[in-house]
């Protein structure tokens, strides 16, 4: 594995000094009202007029030193674990294009399914290539089922770790979205993802994203 340092400590810890005074001085924007709620409830300073949260240093370094520093994200094939915290050094794809170049017509248009399961399949037997992020969006899907259906699909053909998106209630909020993490949650403990008698035995390899806050409000995740 390539040991790969872009920056110095001394460079590290510039970046971390400047982050912790924008998110407690400008702060982030936020639409969600439950998110609000649950951030203030936590102790960061909200105003819900202008849907802005920001966050006193003192609660950041608190969450951080209550985050894990070592863990595994896992594939439905072992052989594809990655070990953070560890120094390894990991390639993933990037992206959720909403449109790509059609070889075949000659054309530009919108991303589809077919196109995420094509890359999924692509990324799976390059070696270089650790992890899957949807290099493409699937937009023939409905947005508020779009995230499941990704990572679903995506687990058919893929053995590499495949992170997804973490929404509370569906990317187009509401009271009829889904619950990914709910769902996600309920197909990992089913084997919905396995392929074979072995990966249904190993329950390691389901991931979602979440914000680096997400130890502000363990306790509030479900």
């Amino acid at each position: 594995m390539v040991d790969l340092r872009i920056l110095s400590d001394e460079d590290k810890n510039l970046v971390h000094r400047e982050s912790l005074k924008i998110l407690e001085q400008t702060g982030v924007s936020l639409e969600s009202r439950e998110a609000l709620n649950m951030l203030k409830s936590k102790g960061c300073v909200v105003d819900f007029e202008a849907c802005t949260v920001k966050f006193p240093s003192q609660l950041v370094e608190n969450a951080l030193e209550t985050a894990p520093k070592k863990f595994i994200l896992g594939g439905l094939d072992p052989k594809n674990d990655m070990r953070l915290g560890e120094g390894n050094v990991y390639i993933a794809t990037d992206g959720q294009a909403c449109f790509t170049y059609d070889a075949e017509k000659g054309e530009r248009r919108e991303t589809v399914m077919k196109d995420l399961i094509d890359a999924a399949r692509i990324c799976d037997k390059l070696d270089y290539l650790h992890c899957f992020w949807p290099i493409v969006s699937a937009g023939d899907v409905p947005v508020e089922i779009r995230t499941l259906c990704e990572l679903v699909r995506g687990y058919k053909v893929i053995c590499k770790p495949k992170p997804c998106n973490n929404f509370r209630n569906g990317r187009g909020g509401g009271n009829n979205s889904v619950n990914p993490r709910r769902v996600v949650i309920e197909f990992t403990a089913r084997g919905i993802f396995c392929r074979t008698t072995e990966q249904q035995k190993k329950k390691n390899y389901c991931y979602t994203k979440h914000i680096f806050a997400v130890h502000l409000f363990s306790n509030n995740l479900f």
